[in-house]
């Protein structure tokens, strides 16, 4: 799919030092198709993040759930927040939510690098425009709201653009969690790269879960 004009300026490189740059499989799709090729769990996204959230890291640990959960999987830790040292063995349902509702943005990365690693998935260039496109937004929402409480006149500035970084947020979270129940779901089984069309070959667990 050809890039937006406005994503022109964004690198399509992975972080330096990404261990992921180095896997061989594609996402069946990338974040940019994810609105047309999976609707649904989009709007699922967009609209409902924490509970969607909670079902695609449910539905990508697999079997592995609730044994194999920790917090946002140990992608984050940092200071106290440590995976695996938060009590998640012993309530995991309510430490996901506690995770999913209080840290949306950290979760859902959580899960898409959880499935990444597990199926060997590369980094697409689009997606890392898009994501670097949305961090950009974050930041530059978070500095126009500090310059605002020493500056006059900035306030209405701060709310607009306040405004647009969470649109973007929320439209950039929907997009991933849209990929990731597609690479699980169709198109063949995770980490294969199927075109749409080829049939799911996804485990028989993975199907039955995506009926739910």
């Amino acid at each position: 799919m050809a890039c937006p004009d406005f994503l022109f300026c964004f690198p399509g490189d992975p972080v330096e030092d990404d261990p992921r740059a180095q896997h061989v499989n594609k996402f069946k799709i990338d974040m940019l198709e994810a609105p047309s090729k999976d609707p649904m769990w989009f709007c699922y996204g967009c609209m409902c993040l924490p509970c969607a959230n909670y079902q695609m890291r449910v539905y990508a640990l697999g079997e592995d759930w609730p044994k194999g959960y920790t917090c946002c999987q140990s992608y984050l830790n940092m200071c106290c927040i440590q995976g695996g040292k938060m009590g998640e063995q012993s309530a995991p349902e309510v430490c996901l939510c506690c995770e999913v509702c209080c840290c949306s943005g950290c979760a859902v990365s959580a899960t898409r690098m959880y499935l990444m690693d597990k199926y060997n998935l590369v980094p697409d260039p689009m997606d890392n425009k898009i994501i670097h496109f949305n961090n950009c937004l974050q930041c530059l929402s978070c500095i126009i709201n500090i310059a605002a409480i020493f500056v006059d006149g900035l306030d209405d500035a701060a709310t607009i653009i306040h405004i647009i970084a969470q649109i973007v947020f929320y439209i950039t979270s929907g997009c991933m969690t849209a990929q990731a129940h597609y690479e699980l779901f169709v198109g063949g089984p995770p980490g294969s790269g199927v075109t749409e069309g080829a049939g799911t070959g996804a485990p028989q667990e993975l199907e039955d879960m995506g009926r739910d």
